[in-house]
């Protein structure tokens, strides 16, 4: 008994109904227990979040826990059992009277009944899928007031007849043969003893099996079958009984089925040794990959905040310099010519020509059709990098000389102007084979953000598409310095390049063939940059204000890329895997990780954003995934909430079958991940599908950028079978601080300090958290997780810039003059020295009560809301000293904004008159709701109201920066009347 009691234990954990597993092993003395309602980790989770202290007697608090628990039809039967452990008190039993919950739930009607021994077949015949009807069962004993209360009614609780009669009393149901009380299964509208699957019998199996998955969106819809079928087939004909019996029988049957799976993944699980293995990993633990040094003074009078560097930092007494210091390597030129070298006949660059366009009908946008993919050699790749140098050289270009860069002048400079593609990187790498200084600048900007570029840095050359190449030839006279512009043919069809591209004036237009052969007939030897030479001219994507270029040298870079060799080393080999670039090269996360990859001699195969998977409005034959197959994938965290986004929809569109089964894999595959454990048959069945999308190779994923909410991190680990890390970094430290081993299975730490590079918390005691505590760097504690304390994150070390292009008040702000870099976010440093990003300074604002909301926190956790549109711009928050609590600006998804309007009422209208409609905002608002509670957000930073926006946020308007990053004073100034609206609704009284 003993061991089957066990075993049913571990399968009720691994469906994540902790509570029916602690209970487990009392079911003979609490037969109804299996079917509680409500968890208690919902429970738990709404007293401290929806409930806080104080909010009056303890009474009162869990019955609005239980209120909130109801609105949220967290419990589909809308029924609770209790028993001996049961996390409620009996004065909170008390307080869930009936007047208190009528008033919020008028439809409901409530039952009461005091037993100890109850029949879990009276309360199926008359409570299951039956909505309107709330039962409340808790064990008797001579003090309870209720027994007093029911004196008279209830002489024996044992009784069937007496409970079945008081159920029916309540209910106004009436069973048609009261003989049949105490003989069986009570036939109910119609349905009689003699029913297929014996309906009494029938009803027990499906309660069962519906309690072990009652979170499951199938479970719910099953439960209000009834309820909906009878407002529906009034006057029809149609038996509602019938179909709630129907819709019930195939919830029986899936749950059987899940079951099933459950217990097989199991067994296979420990026939394959994977009890042994999680045992290895367990006791193993996760490695020491950071630890303190020393004590930075750097809080005046205040204590010094710890340094914490990498461990073999730690252990080798200095910071990394070089992946290869023995070999002398310390510019990105030595870096690239020791791969072309060494890995000669390796490949390294895949590309896929673009022959022609092909659009669909039903479809707005054509769809790329891709020709066979084109591999080029590190040999060939290297010849390519030196002739362009060498044509630069033709064209008058010369190596930058010695001294201070923002003062230097010459012709030195090329703008790269040009999405990501392999010849990207031959004219990049080609100049810095002339010591050259590569400047960048975003494709998806506009001509007016080159003109600045160009004429800030004095650039020479300006390499750019062929089809803007010549409207930039007509802007040639508001760039005085610019003498010649280099057209790439990427992502133009044979057609579109057989014209040549002329241009007449003092601007040279050539295409890239046209330097590549003038360079070979020209050859001139490299000339080699100095470590301390400036290699990239970085410009950010402008967030905060105006694009500022971050100027990075040669040894800050190589020190990065040594860096992620100590990092990645585990996973990753040379020559063998394989990196898709997609990301732009004109962001930071791009440049670092294609540069690591082509240092280890690995390939990359080039796509873009929207050829990552074929199909309509995308490209043809197949995706870039599915074509290169790739074993690391970095993207930021739009690209990670778009995939799971759309593999929902797409799994809820396949039908209940396909997605009650996706989501028990996903919950069984979540619990396994946690606990080190795989899951070899979900993985088979499902998860191999997803893993295909990918290319079936992938090893890991990595995350940059911003931050990554942990739903979506968990997500993506369970349904891609590989680790998705979060990294964490700025262009002013070359892309990365911060990155999350992969053998660290922790969700929300954006990883330890790399081996370059050294961090330490800077104590603000003028900025405190939601609960009015300051971020001190000796604070042991964040709302209750332990940590070694919080503050402004500083960073100094070999792989951190040298400040801003011709910027030198701001360098002198944020670089100060111990070398430490102030990145303006608010962090906090675990036990285990991972950095966890709280929000951004400028992020924190402090409400009229004096309170600090992280405005960061809050637009993260809301865009996981399946209503709200991630891809025109997510939620902006708003808040400020003149408001009590923050309101939300929702960029939402049309058709679901419609569906829910009319779910309330509101037809008829459109565009700004639909979404300041109260009724609509009432809705949306209260579909947020329930993300932020399951998210956890803090009830301070919870939004008091929400304007629907359906105009999109992109960056030709301003609201989004070139990255997809939101641009908060942009979009405040856009919707400004909408904020009037919504800022008297955040004041109190």
């Amino acid at each position: 008994m003993n061991v089957a009691l066990l075993c049913l234990s571990w399968v009720l954990a691994e469906l994540g109904l902790g509570a029916a597993a602690a209970d487990v092993q009392s079911w003979w003395h609490w037969p109804w227990s299996l079917f509680a309602g409500f968890r208690k980790e919902d429970l738990q989770e709404v007293f401290e979040e929806a409930c806080p202290k104080p909010a009056g007697p303890v009474e009162e608090r869990h019955a609005d826990a239980l209120e909130v628990l109801l609105a949220e039809e967290r419990c589909p039967f809308v029924a609770a059992f209790f028993s001996s452990s049961s996390p409620l008190s009996q004065s909170a039993k008390l307080a869930l009277t009936e007047q208190r919950l009528a008033s919020s739930f008028p439809a409901l009607r409530y039952i009461r009944v005091e037993t100890e021994q109850m029949s879990i077949r009276t309360f199926l015949q008359w409570d299951i899928n039956y909505l309107p009807t709330y039962v409340l069962f808790w064990p008797s004993n001579s003090s309870s007031p209720w027994q007093r209360w029911q004196s008279g009614r209830h002489a024996n609780p044992y009784d069937y007849g007496d409970v079945s009669a008081w159920i029916a009393q309540a209910t106004g149901l009436v069973p048609q043969n009261s003989s049949h009380l105490s003989a069986g299964p009570v036939p109910v509208r119609g349905l009689s003893r003699s029913s297929p699957l014996g309906f009494g019998w029938a009803l027990v199996v499906i309660a069962v099996l519906h309690r072990l998955l009652n979170r499951t969106p199938l479970a719910r819809d099953a439960s209000k079958c009834l309820f909906e079928a009878q407002a529906g087939s009034e006057g029809s004909g149609t038996d509602p009984w019938r179909l709630a019996m129907a819709n019930g029988a195939l919830s029986a049957l899936l749950h059987v089925l899940g079951l099933v799976l459950v217990i097989l993944d199991f067994l296979i699980w420990i026939l394959t040794l994977g009890p042994v293995w999680m045992l290895q990993k367990t006791l193993a633990g996760v490695p020491e990959f950071a630890r303190p040094v020393r004590k930075a003074k750097i809080n005046g009078s205040g204590p010094g905040s710890d340094v914490w560097q990498a461990t073999q930092a730690a252990d080798d007494g200095k910071l990394l310099t070089s992946p290869h210091p023995e070999e002398g390597v310390f510019t990105v030129f030595q870096m690239l010519d020791r791969s072309f070298k060494r890995y000669a006949t390796s490949k390294a660059q895949g590309i896929r020509p673009l022959l022609s366009w092909k659009k669909e009908e039903g479809y707005r946008f054509p769809a790329k059709v891709f020709g066979p993919t084109q591999w080029r050699t590190y040999a060939e790749m290297g010849k390519l990098c030196k002739e362009f140098g060498a044509g630069l050289r033709a064209l008058g270009l010369e190596p930058q000389p010695e001294g201070d860069f923002d003062s230097m002048t010459g012709k030195f400079k090329i703008l790269m102007y040009e999405d990501t593609c392999a010849d990207w990187q031959i004219c990049a790498y080609g100049a810095l084979t002339q010591n050259l200084v590569v400047a960048t600048c975003y494709a998806t900007l506009g001509t007016d953000a080159v003109v600045h570029a160009v004429n800030e840095g004095a650039v020479t050359a300006l390499v750019c598409n062929r089809k803007a190449a010549e409207g930039l030839v007509k802007m040639a006279s508001e760039m005085p310095s610019l003498e010649v512009i280099i057209y790439l043919d990427n992502l133009c069809t044979p057609d579109e390049c057989k014209h040549r591209l002329t241009a007449a004036g003092s601007v040279k237009l050539l295409s890239l063939q046209d330097v590549l052969d003038l360079g070979k007939a020209n050859l001139v030897e490299p000339s080699p940059p100095k470590p301390e030479s400036v290699a990239v001219l970085m410009y950010t994507s402008g967030s905060t204000g105006t694009p500022k270029g971050v100027v990075l040298r040669h040894s800050q870079l190589v020190a990065f890329v040594g860096s992620c060799y100590i990092q990645f080393g585990a996973l990753i080999y040379e020559g063998g895997e394989m990196f898709i670039g997609y990301l732009p090269l004109a962001h930071i996360l791009a440049v670092a990780a294609e540069l690591y990859f082509y240092s280890t001699g690995n390939c990359v195969g080039y796509a873009d954003a929207k050829s990552l998977l074929a199909g309509p409005e995308r490209c043809y034959p197949l995706g870039g995934l599915q074509e290169f197959k790739p074993t690391l994938m970095a993207g930021v965290p739009k690209v990670w909430e778009t995939i799971k986004k759309g593999a929902e929809v797409k799994v809820e569109k396949s039908g209940p079958v396909v997605s009650f089964l996706f989501k028990l894999a996903m919950k069984v595959k979540k619990v396994a991940v946690r606990q080190n454990r795989y899951t070899p048959l979900f993985d088979l069945l499902v998860f191999k599908k997803f893993k295909s999308m990918l290319g079936g190779s992938m090893k890991f994923t990595l995350s940059g950028g911003g931050a990554i909410s942990g739903e979506v991190q968990e997500w993506v680990r369970a349904a891609f079978s590989c680790p998705l890390v979060q990294g964490y970094g700025l262009t002013e430290t070359c892309g990365g601080a911060t990155i999350q081993s992969p053998l660290d299975p922790s969700i929300g730490a954006v990883g330890t300090p790399l081996a370059s590079i050294e961090v330490t918390l800077h104590s603000e005691p003028e900025l405190s958290d939601s609960s009015g505590k300051p971020y001190l760097c000796t604070d042991e504690d964040h709302f209750g997780d332990p940590c070694r304390g919080r503050g402004e994150v500083w960073i100094k070390g070999l792989s951190v810039g040298s400040g801003y292009y011709k910027l030198p008040d701001k360098t002198a702000e944020d670089f100060d003059k111990d070398g430490w870099f102030h990145t303006g976010d608010i962090g906090l440093i675990t036990p285990a020295g991972q950095v966890k990003i709280i929000d951004r300074k400028k992020n924190l604002v402090k409400l009229k009560g004096g309170e600090y909301v992280a405005l960061e926190m809050i637009n993260v956790t809301y865009n996981n809301a399946d209503i709200i549109n991630a891809d025109a711009g997510g939620v902006c928050c708003f808040a400020s000293h003149e408001i009590d609590r923050p309101v939300l600006l929702a960029q939402c998804k049309r058709k679901e904004l419609l569906e829910l309007a009319a779910k309330n009422g509101v037809t008829g209208k459109d565009g700004e008159e639909l979404c300041r409609d109260p009724k609509v905002m009432a809705a949306v608002k209260a579909a947020l709701d329930v993300v932020a509670k399951a998210g956890k957000l803090p009830s301070l930073m919870q939004a008091t109201a929400v304007m629907p926006v359906l105009e999109p946020w992109t960056p030709d308007n301003g609201c989004l920066t070139a990255t997809s990053k939101l641009v908060p004073k942009t979009v405040y100034k856009v919707h400004e009347k909408d904020l009037d609206i919504l800022k008297p609704m955040a004041m109190k009284g």
